[in-house]
């Protein structure tokens, strides 16, 4: 994944986070498929090299051993409700882009 596509995919979750009710996205399942649109939509990059890499960020920071789910799925496991899921999607994609 180049440089300028996590610029692309940062601008699109900084104005989600910033308004996700606008946006309709009340979970991180709704990122999720927000973002797998995104790359389906985009013919000109192949995304699945980051949705691996960002599982493998998320599977490590939460010590999660089994490599069945993604990270949105490891995400929801260890999160409170609906709400406390974007946040912590949001605090590991900051860590993850930085």
């Amino acid at each position: 994944m180049q440089k300028t596509d996590i610029i692309k995919i940062n601008s699109i979750l900084f104005n989600i986070e910033k308004r996700h009710k606008m946006y309709g996205i009340e979970k991180v399942e709704d990122i999720f498929l927000i973002l797998q649109g995104y790359s389906m939509a985009d013919e000109n990059h192949n995304y699945d090299y980051f949705f691996k890499e960002f599982t493998m960020f998320v599977r490590n920071d939460f010590d999660f051993k089994y490599e069945f789910a993604n990270w949105s799925r490891i995400i929801r496991f260890f999160s409170a409700d609906n709400e406390d899921s974007l946040k912590i999607f949001f605090r590991l994609w900051k860590l993850y882009s930085t």
